[in-house]
């Protein structure tokens, strides 16, 4: 089925889910309306508060809550092991053996992450190993894998309903904002992604929920859960500093009215640095050796980031402008006409405002302040969320039916082209536009064709740890997988970026000089690679010349993303090889 049919059909899906969740959303609120004025307005009014009325429409409504969270979970199922494990996730899959020494979660030699997600797949590959039919280097295995983001990311789906009606108190706005993240790809990219982003949502979903209700309600229970979320979101990722940071800046914007609850505002945020005190640590020794850095991994964020950054939340990576201008245009519209819905309701207008921007422009100033700008789009993947409500509210709003079904249905229609290019690993072709973002080279059937060929003494040569990591990871950790570089200039190149020699080291993953490598061996496999599939330098073509010098290829297969070669040595002889495009030599 080509690229076009797939396009139409999703279109039409899509559409028709788009217009029957309208069509119950109106249905409801008609019957509803109806049932109200076969009696007194003022006597309903009196009696009976909107929130407690009687809910004839109850399950028609269950039902179209769950159809939108069964979307959203069935696309984030869909071609869940389909792609290779890239670095991080390699990395993250190592986690197995951390567990077993937790102290190395909280080491800047072992890992530069937070590490609450360490621990989750710690736990969760150890028990995916014993399963039987989920070998190692199979789809299987990747699948159940990256499952726990799936789950979470599809829990997130209901959670975005739950945020939106519980702060805006319009469940046909909740409807559609959750309907938006179940679609964004975006979201989707990294609810297949085996990082924390996707637990990065669902835990500020619910700190922003308690922070609500515990400056509405004031009960200590409510404190309580919101202190906890906070301190294990940044457990889970250490830029949960910044929206917690959002988060007082709503606190202080409606000071006077939350003067009462000062006390007990300071003693949530002195128990969030209290029982977080480790992470925290651990999040500045990291920052000290990004500090270091002679290397930038990212430019210096703008204001035309920051507009980027919003794009992805509806468009995701794709490169296709033009759908996704179109679609910006209509998000930016509706986010707008949302705003002004709410500009009676001062409280929640500016609460959505806050988190919905403050933590990029809060991140945007600190990164463009030191030395090492950390920007990237993934970090503000939880503001989506207040966006996405702000727009559901915009659609909700309007008080024509059919404009309502009009404007969701153009919404998803347009947000499925994005869908398409990232099921299909097609991205921007501007780093400013893709940056966090790696593709994922083939390497689970690079790996495997390798290991069905390897011989003993063989070793493996790789440009970059970009494929060094996962082949270890497909291969075994033990497996005779190296980074190899020609000079000691390639050496210092490869670890500027993050200048920390034991985490490396700790890693197996420190650069080793290529002649000490392929010294005294016969067979030596060299697996080149960037990046960004397809990009080149001037280090490979060297390190294939200093391969060449020393023997014969003789083997060279292509997959999506890398190429493997085989080099046969000299030992005390010339050697003399066709090369060969695939097969066995």
């Amino acid at each position: 089925m080509g690229d076009a049919r797939r396009y139409r059909l999703l279109v039409c899906g899509a559409s028709s889910v788009a217009v029957a969740q309208t069509a119950l959303i109106d249905s409801f609120f008609l019957y509803r309306y109806s049932s109200m004025m076969s009696t007194s307005t003022d006597a309903v009014v009196r009696s009976v508060p909107l929130s407690t009325a009687p809910d004839p429409g109850r399950r028609a409504w269950a039902a179209s809550v769950a159809a939108v969270v069964f979307l959203g979970g069935a696309l984030r199922l869909l071609r869940l092991g389909h792609e290779s494990f890239w670095l991080d996730e390699s990395y993250m899959a190592a986690a197995a053996d951390r567990v077993l020494a937790p102290w190395t979660l909280f080491s800047v030699d072992y890992i530069n992450d937070a590490p609450l997600y360490h621990f989750i797949i710690g736990f969760w590959s150890r028990f995916v190993a014993v399963v039987p039919g989920l070998d190692l280097g199979t789809a299987a295995r990747d699948f159940a894998m990256r499952l726990p983001s799936a789950a979470i990311g599809t829990a997130s789906v209901w959670g975005v309903y739950w945020f939106t009606e519980q702060l805006l108190r319009a469940r046909a706005a909740a409807l559609i904002a959750a309907f938006i993240f179940a679609l964004s790809p975006f979201q989707l990219y990294y609810a297949q992604d085996l990082r924390p982003y996707a637990l990065h949502v669902g835990l500020n979903i619910a700190a922003a929920i308690f922070l609500v209700r515990s400056l509405e309600r004031n009960r200590p229970s409510d404190w309580m859960v919101f202190t906890s979320v906070c301190t294990l979101a940044i457990y889970n990722h250490f830029f949960m500093v910044f929206n917690v940071i959002a988060m007082n800046l709503y606190f202080v914007a409606f000071f006077r009215q939350h003067f009462n609850l000062l006390g007990r505002w300071i003693a949530a945020n002195l128990a969030i640095i209290a029982l977080s005190g480790p992470g925290l640590a651990m999040m500045l020794r990291v920052s000290s050796v990004y500090e270091s850095a002679s290397e930038d991994w990212y430019s210096t964020p703008d204001a035309n980031l920051l507009l980027i950054t919003f794009k992805n939340f509806f468009a995701g990576y794709s490169p296709q402008f033009a759908w996704y201008r179109p679609l910006i245009a209509l998000a930016a519209a509706l986010v707008t006409l949302g705003a002004w819905s709410l500009r009676r309701d001062m409280k929640r207008l500016v609460f959505l405002v806050i988190m919905g921007a403050a933590p990029l422009v809060l991140a945007a100033v600190y990164w463009r302040t030191v030395n090492f700008p950390y920007y990237t789009h993934r970090l503000m993947i939880f503001s989506a969320v207040p966006i996405y409500a702000l727009a559901a509210s915009g659609i909700a709003r309007v008080p024509m039916r059919g404009l309502r079904a009009i404007l969701v249905a153009v919404l998803a229609a347009l947000m499925i082209p994005g869908m398409m290019d990232y099921y299909a690993q097609r991205a921007h072709p501007a780093v400013t536009h893709t940056m966090g973002w790696l593709y994922k080279a083939d390497m689970r059937s690079a790996s495997r064709f390798v290991q069905e060929r390897m011989q003993d003494g063989d070793v493996i040569v790789h440009r970059l740890r970009y494929s060094q990591y996962p082949f270890r990871y497909y291969m075994g950790w033990d497996s005779p997988n190296y980074v190899g570089v020609p000079t000691r200039s390639s050496v210092v190149a490869q670890t500027q970026g993050y200048p920390n020699d034991a985490i490396y080291v700790n890693n197996h993953i420190m650069p080793h000089l290529l002649e000490g490598l392929i010294a005294g061996k016969i067979r030596v496999w060299y697996v080149d690679s960037w990046w960004r599939a397809g990009e080149e330098d001037g280090v490979a073509r060297e390190t294939m010349d200093l391969l060449a010098d020393h023997g014969a290829q003789v083997l060279v297969q292509r997959f999506d993303g890398l190429t493997v070669y085989l080099f046969e040595l000299r030992v005390g002889g010339a050697v003399a090889h066709q090369t060969h495009e695939g097969g066995k030599p």
